[in-house]
Formats: structure tokens, C-alpha cells, sequence
């Protein structure tokens, strides 16, 4: 689970906005549905809002599985280098 801050690396498309597979995305909020109700704790489904690193601009209320933490993001990359 992501929390406030976290940076994160896009990994999917997503129809309908303009994510940059590659591109890193600061976390600025994290909700978890639960029951129908949005709750900040323990629930089923997580939206984030993320902001792009670079442009400054915000998305929100998108899926968690849309990304990857950067330290997987940079292990990945370094496996590709090494192969």
C-alpha cells in the first residue's frame, strides 16, 4: 500500500488519461474504499491522486495496480542492463 509521498513509477495504460508508462508520480493521497464509505484505513479498494514529477500535474482516483514503487521500477531497469 502506498502511503502520502511515496514516489511511484506508472507500469500500465490507462484509458482515458494521459499516464507515461516510465514516468514517475509523487503520491499526494491515498483512499481506500470500504463497504461503499471512502475511509483512510483498512479497506478493499484504493484510489490514489498522484501529481507527475515533472509537469506538476495531478490525477485522481486511480488504481493502485496502475503502478510499481520506484525501487521496483529501478531493480527492474537494472536487470535489463546487466542481461
Amino acid at each position: 500500500m502506498y502511503k502520502k509521498g511515496d514516489i511511484i513509477v506508472c507500469s500500465s495504460e490507462t484509458p482515458g488519461h494521459d499516464l507515461i508508462i516510465g514516468d514517475r508520480y509523487e503520491v499526494t493521497e491515498c483512499l481506500i474504499f470500504h463497504g461503499g464509505r471512502v475511509q483512510m484505513n483498512n479497506g478493499d479498494k484504493v484510489a490514489l491522486f498522484v501529481t507527475h514529477i515533472k509537469t506538476n500535474k495531478e490525477y485522481s482516483f486511480l488504481s493502485e495496480r496502475l503502478f510499481i514503487p520506484l525501487s521496483v521500477y529501478r531493480e527492474f531497469k537494472l536487470r535489463n542492463i546487466l542481461d
